[in-house]
């Protein structure tokens, strides 16, 4: 990917965190890297996210792309069933890579943004991580 492109999306990211933020709250947008030129991975979690995580939190899958975005980097997401069985998006996160360093700042942003409600009591995923 080009160096522009690169930072022409990291820009993005962070002006869509900011502005959403400024709207809501609740808004989470986290980045592992605060540099505006290289974007490394970035986790967010709206609040209607974060209120459907309140009420159907109890069990969570988590499963990654393969590097299917033009950016090719995989990305996560933290999915929960509602009262419908209907899947409900807790929370995305675009990895850099699959490096067990970038999964443990991952679990650990997704409990900080969830801190004000009960933990899951499982968390399914598709592979060993």
């Amino acid at each position: 990917m080009s160096g522009w492109k690169m930072q022409t999306t990291s820009t993005s990211c962070w002006s869509f965190s900011t502005s959403a933020r400024c709207k809501t709250q609740s808004f989470t947008g986290t980045p592992s890297s605060m540099k505006m030129v290289s974007l490394k991975t970035y986790f967010w979690s709206h609040d209607s996210s974060q209120a459907e995580f309140a009420d159907f939190g109890d069990a969570v899958t988590f499963d990654t792309t393969y590097k299917t975005n033009i950016y090719e980097m995989p990305l996560a997401m933290f999915v929960g069933a509602n009262h419908h069985m209907q899947s409900t998006l807790f929370g995305c996160v675009l990895l850099r890579d699959e490096k067990a360093e970038s999964f443990e700042w991952l679990f650990n942003t997704f409990n900080k943004c969830m801190a004000n409600f009960s933990a899951p009591r499982c968390i399914l995923t598709g592979k060993s991580i």
